[in-house]
Formats: structure tokens, C-alpha cells, sequence
């Protein structure tokens, strides 16, 4: 969730920018689980570590998910 809170705290100082870099992802977990599954998931883990839950928790939920 470190990008989640990392997003918060810069959405404070400015708005967000494009960048013209890339950045290349492995898209394994949406191939294995599923498109809406995975959207569930990543929705419910960010509404549980806005309402409080402990993130060692989530990253391990997170990882349970492979």
C-alpha cells in the first residue's frame, strides 16, 4: 500500500504529471486470476488499509493471491 499512501501525500503538493518514461509490469497475476477478480481484490485491500487495517497484513493478503 506504499504506493497508495506515497499518491496521497504528492496529491497534496501538486497534481499528478505525465512523464514521458515507460514502465513495463508482468501482467501474470490478471492472466491467472482473472480481470474482475483481481479489480475485486486490489478494491477490497485498499478500502480495508483506508478504514485502517495493518498493511504487513494486507501485503500478505496481497501476496496469498498468486
Amino acid at each position: 500500500m506504499e504506493d497508495i499512501e506515497f499518491c496521497a501525500r504528492a496529491k497534496r503538493l501538486s497534481r499528478p504529471l505525465a512523464l514521458r518514461d515507460r514502465v513495463r509490469t508482468s501482467g501474470r497475476r490478471w492472466e491467472r486470476n482473472g480481470v474482475w477478480r483481481t479489480i475485486v481484490l486490489m478494491w477490497q485491500l485498499r478500502w480495508q488499509f483506508y478504514f485502517g487495517a495493518d498493511p504487513v497484513e494486507l501485503a500478505q493478503r496481497y501476496r496469498d493471491s498468486r
